[in-house]
C-alpha cells in the first residue's frame, strides 16, 4: 500500500497511480504484475474520510514515465473544490473535516481505484487493504 501526502489545500503534486494486479500466488499485500489499461474505461478515485464519509472522483489515464512496462496510469488533479465543504452524493470537496482536526496534525484517509475493463467488469485496486491519503497543516 502507498501513501500520498498534501498540505491542506494544495492542488498538487497530481495523484499519479500505477495499478498492479494481484499475484498469480504468494501472501496478501504482494503485487502481480503492472494492470494494463488499454481499452478501459470509467476511473474512478474513492476516498474514504475518518469520519466514514466516502467521496468520488473521476481519474483520468495518462501516459507512463518512459521506460515503464504498461502505457498508462491512473491521475486525479486536485483542484481547489476538493478542500470545500463536501457536497451532494460526495462529488465535490469534503477533504476538509468539521471541526478541522487539521490544527491538531496529520489526518490519513482511505484511497482505493476502480477500473471498469473492456468487458464492462469492474476491478477494484489495490486488490489487498488500502492506499493512506495523508493532509498535513497548513500554518496559513
Amino acid at each position: 500500500m502507498k501513501t500520498f501526502t498534501l498540505k491542506r489545500g494544495d492542488t498538487l503534486p497530481v495523484l499519479r497511480v500505477g495499478l498492479y494486479d494481484p499475484p498469480p500466488s504468494g501472501p496478501p499485500g504482494t503485487t502481480g504484475p503492472r494492470h494494463d489499461l488499454s481499452g478501459s474505461s470509467g476511473w474512478k478515485l474513492y476516498v474514504w474520510l475518518s469520519t466514514g464519509t466516502k467521496l468520488t472522483r473521476t481519474m483520468e489515464v495518462a501516459p507512463l514515465e518512459v521506460g515503464d512496462s504498461y502505457p498508462y496510469q491512473l491521475l486525479y488533479p486536485w483542484v481547489p473544490e476538493d478542500w470545500d465543504e463536501v457536497g451532494a452524493n460526495g462529488l465535490t470537496g469534503g477533504l476538509i473535516l468539521s471541526p478541522d482536526p487539521l490544527l491538531i496534525g496529520e489526518v490519513g484517509h482511505r484511497m482505493e481505484y476502480e477500473v471498469t475493463a473492456p468487458s464492462g467488469r469492474v476491478l477494484t485496486f489495490p486488490n489487498h487493504g488500502f492506499d493512506t491519503l495523508l493532509i498535513g497543516p497548513d500554518i496559513l
